[in-house]
């Protein structure tokens, strides 16, 4: 007999959705044209503007949660949004409260705004002249859009170049991933397989592999190319002071550069500490995450001014042979190649904190070409995120001289 697995969301009843649940009760809510959206959340620090959003026409099919705060405002909606983010950002922070839990950020509510107040001479300048005000941001808008168009993501760039690269059948594998049966035999087992896993999401994980394989002659287990993976260690932390620093999961990410900006602090130490001090040029995936963020790569770039840093429990280094370019094996591991991959082969009974093993590890399917062939990979890589890179400083130069442009305006 052939069993058929099936998925769970055959018998989803969506009326009984936790979404939907959560829009009858108001919590999640549709937005109007020209509503501006505040986050609940401020940073302290002034530099660091919060998110912001001011809805227009393109914008109207989304929703918000209880996260944003809502602004109607009754004139000059795009001038105000603008005012909000640069102009009016300081009388924000003064009003908003720092509450218990929110280390490093300031909470608002509808009573803060309330209390804001502004000098009546701005709001009349601005009144003044906004039909002058509205046409300069629309022009500067106009051409933020334009760049916006071309902006492509981080993944969409890796997955891009391995498409291309490998000449591989990105349909086929998401007609896989969007199946909602597999059918198999009981003596599909094989060396991949020990732990004799006969699940829905396994069996989709080895046929995205056996495809993969079928159509890319290079690919082979990763666990050919591993020397030693090792776990990291997860000491007890604080938020502000510590003899050294911390990562956290977010430090990973799919850029493939391991992130310092938000670690945590520790002052314990145990017998082999030295071990979990990361260097530079150390390979790391998650251990465990979501379905699609389980099993992401970073590599460690540290310069002098990084303090001793050590990774966390839910954190693999790994290292590779020679044969192994670090920063394909990255990008590789963060492509879709990779992310089909470990969505299905990672395990846990709660999708939102599943787990990786060496195992699941070694037995990736990965397409492994010789060194100058990753190299050159890398290199279009990481050419296509600078030119990103540089239509976002673009676009940031525009922001900024919005800003400026209503100051100029308010001052003459």
């Amino acid at each position: 007999m052939i069993p058929t697995i099936m998925s769970l969301f055959d018998s989803r009843n969506l009326l009984e959705d936790s979404y939907y649940k959560k829009i009858e009760k108001g919590d999640i809510m549709c937005v109007d044209e020209n509503d501006i959206l505040i986050s609940f959340l401020l940073p302290q620090d002034p530099a660091i503007v919060g998110k912001f959003i001011r809805i227009r026409d393109k914008d109207k099919d989304i929703y918000f949660s209880t996260a944003f705060l809502r602004l109607k405002a009754r004139k000059c909606p795009q001038i105000l949004y603008y005012c909000l983010k640069s102009l009016f950002y300081h009388d924000m922070v003064s009003i908003a409260r720092i509450r218990k839990g929110y280390t490093g950020y300031a909470t608002l509510s509808k009573d803060d705004l309330k209390d804001m107040r502004f000098s009546k001479k701005i709001i009349d300048t601005i009144f003044d002249n906004q039909e002058r005000i509205s046409d300069l941001i629309a022009n500067k808008e106009r051409e933020i859009d334009s760049l916006n168009d071309s902006i492509l993501t981080a993944q969409e760039i890796i997955d891009s170049v391995f498409k291309r690269e490998f000449e591989i059948n990105t349909m086929k594998l998401y007609e896989i991933d969007c199946s909602k049966k597999q059918t198999i035999s009981f003596n599909s087992y094989s060396d991949k397989n020990i732990n004799c896993r006969l699940s829905y999401r396994w069996n989709k994980a080895v046929e995205i592999q056996n495809e993969l394989t079928r159509e890319v002659g290079c690919c082979q287990p990763l666990g050919l190319h591993i020397l030693d993976t090792q776990n990291g260690w997860s000491p007890d932390c604080s938020e502000d002071s510590g003899d050294y620093q911390v990562l956290g999961l977010d430090a990973i990410n799919k850029t493939g550069a391991l992130s310092f900006d938000n670690p945590k602090y520790s002052s314990e130490y145990k017998k082999d500490f030295e071990k979990y001090v990361i260097s530079n040029g150390n390979f790391f995936v998650s251990r465990g995450n979501t379905t699609d963020l389980v099993s992401l790569a970073s590599i460690a770039f540290i310069d002098d001014e990084v303090p001793t840093t050590i990774y966390p429990d839910l954190m693999i280094k790994i290292t590779f042979d020679s044969n192994i370019n670090t920063p394909y094996m990255a990008y590789a591991i963060n492509s879709f190649i990779g992310r089909l991959y470990f969505k299905y082969a990672s395990k846990g009974k709660n999708q939102t904190m599943v787990k990786v093993s060496p195992r699941e590890l070694s037995d990736f399917m990965v397409p492994i070409p010789d060194i100058k062939t990753q190299e050159k990979i890398v290199c279009d890589i990481q050419a296509e995120i600078r030119k990103q890179d540089n239509i976002k400083e673009k676009i940031f130069q525009l922001r900024k001289q919005i800003d400026e442009m209503i100051i100029k305006t308010i001052k003459q």
